[in-house]
């Protein structure tokens, strides 16, 4: 009593007035009721209240009593007071930190579950029965009763996961759906760890569940989009190891997606390329890019199941979180065999037109030779030959008009005009050989140049 009231035993033998004088004031009616009913009933009484003291820190304490009648009719208390100050301090900061938890689970859609496998009794934090939406009232706290929520498709895959983990005292590690009246879907994953006593008996199972219905629909949107691409498509983690493949890239490479998932994206490599490719991987996922666009590169190539090998470009995306994994590539890949083809056959192709351009070019340098040669040849039978005979055929008919001086004046005048003609000829004749092969050019490019142009200020009178 002097230590928890700073009172004396005497002061409160026959009078507990000092006592309740110094309890808070807010536990004073509680008291009140209490003694009340206890003395009425003659029941033991027990209560929790706090003490208040000038210049103390505030304490409670524990009263237990037990009363009995007198033969006077009074009443004789017997009981003890307990200081659970401590106690109540301990109680404080855990109801603290479950306020805590709870509000946590609530933030990270987190709930968390007891079972009592002794008992068969089910203990749910409140954000279980938030998850799936059940009043507390209404469930039978069992594990029977909590199987009865889970998908009828799920539910042999829940009890043998949670048995495994009984049997083999391992953790339990299941991911499951939540069926509601409406037809609407939750996915829940669950983590948990059973607990043995001292002869191997499991007697408690703790665990976790989480509502990843949110990440299980962006992974179903995920997985319809990679199905429904045109191009290869596969999903790996920050190591390189493949996480989702499309049907696209089980046709390219023969591979299942059995076999595929779980092995490192290298297997589809040439071995000749896979210790490049981890440091060009590595290098992509330190540089922080979010994208890197298909470039045209001849040697990537990919390998197939069966050890063939096809060209391939492929365009790399990081995707924030991915199956409930984070920091996840995303690549497209995609066979350009027949785009290869075509260019192959474009470039051959262009090949044979430039050696067509170029066998052009000599046929016609050497027609246009053969040509020149043929000119030369008719130049020179025209000037050899036929000016020749021309200039002999003048000559001799100059004689010839010389000698007939004194015929007739139409005879003259006859005489003259064929020696016109006869000149005409000649000049004619001059000029078809000066175009088949000017002589000029016997002489140099320059020359003529200089040629041409002094004919044409002939012919056009301008200088």
């Amino acid at each position: 009593i002097k230590d928890i009231y700073g009172l004396r035993p005497e002061e409160v033998r026959d009078d507990m007035a000092p006592l309740y004088a110094l309890t808070h004031s807010d536990d004073r009616p509680r008291i009140e009721r209490a003694l009340g009913e206890a003395a009425h009933t003659l029941s033991p009484f027990q209560i929790e209240v706090r003490v208040v003291r000038a210049g103390w820190p505030e304490r409670w304490v524990e009263c237990r009593s037990t009363p009995e009648r007198e033969t006077d009719g009074g009443i004789l208390w017997h009981g003890i007071m307990l200081d659970i100050t401590e106690r109540k301090a301990v109680e404080r900061a855990l109801h603290e930190s479950e306020e805590m938890l709870q509000q946590a689970q609530r933030i990270a859609h987190v709930g968390s579950w007891d079972v009592d496998m002794v008992n068969d009794k089910l203990s749910w934090s409140d954000e279980t029965f938030r998850i799936w939406e059940i009043d507390k009232a209404l469930f039978a706290a069992s594990f029977a009763a909590f199987l009865e929520t889970v998908h009828p498709e799920d539910r042999d895959l829940v009890s043998h996961a949670y048995n495994q983990a009984v049997v083999n005292h391992s953790l339990y590690e299941v991911e499951h759906r939540l069926l509601f009246p409406d037809g609407r879907i939750k996915y829940i994953q669950e983590r948990g760890e059973p607990h043995y006593n001292e002869a191997g008996k499991p007697v408690r199972f703790i665990g976790t569940s989480l509502d990843v219905t949110e990440r299980k629909q962006n992974e179903i949107w995920y997985r319809s989009v990679l199905q429904s691409a045109p191009d290869g498509m596969l999903v790996i983690d920050r190591h390189g190891v493949i996480i989702q493949v499309n049907t696209r890239i089980e046709m390219m490479f023969g591979y299942s997606s059995k076999e595929l998932i779980g092995e490192r994206v290298e297997i589809l490599l040439p071995e000749a390329m896979r210790e490049i490719h981890v440091g060009l991987r590595t290098d992509f996922v330190a540089s922080g890019r979010v994208t890197r666009p298909m470039v045209a590169a001849r040697h990537l190539r990919g390998r197939c199941k069966d050890g063939s090998e096809f060209p391939v470009d492929i365009s790399l995306s990081q995707l924030s979180e991915l199956a409930g994994r984070r920091g996840v590539i995303c690549a497209a890949i995609r066979d350009i065999t027949e785009r290869r083809r075509v260019e192959d056959a474009l470039h051959a192709r262009g090949q044979e037109l430039k050696q067509s351009r170029d066998l052009l070019r000599v046929l016609m340098t050497q027609q246009e030779k053969d040509r020149e040669e043929e000119r030369k040849r008719i130049a020179w039978e025209v000037h050899e030959e036929l000016g020749q005979n021309l200039m002999a055929l003048r000559m001799n008919f100059s004689m010839l008009h010389a000698r007939l001086e004194q015929e007739s004046a139409p005879m003259q005048e006859q005489f003259q005009s064929t020696k016109d003609l006869l000149d005409h000829s000649i000049r004619v004749a001059r000029t078809v050989t000066t175009s088949l092969r000017p002589k000029v050019l016997d002489l140099g490019i320059l020359s003529a140049l200089e040629w041409l142009v002094e004919e044409f200020v002939k012919q056009t009178d301008m200088a």
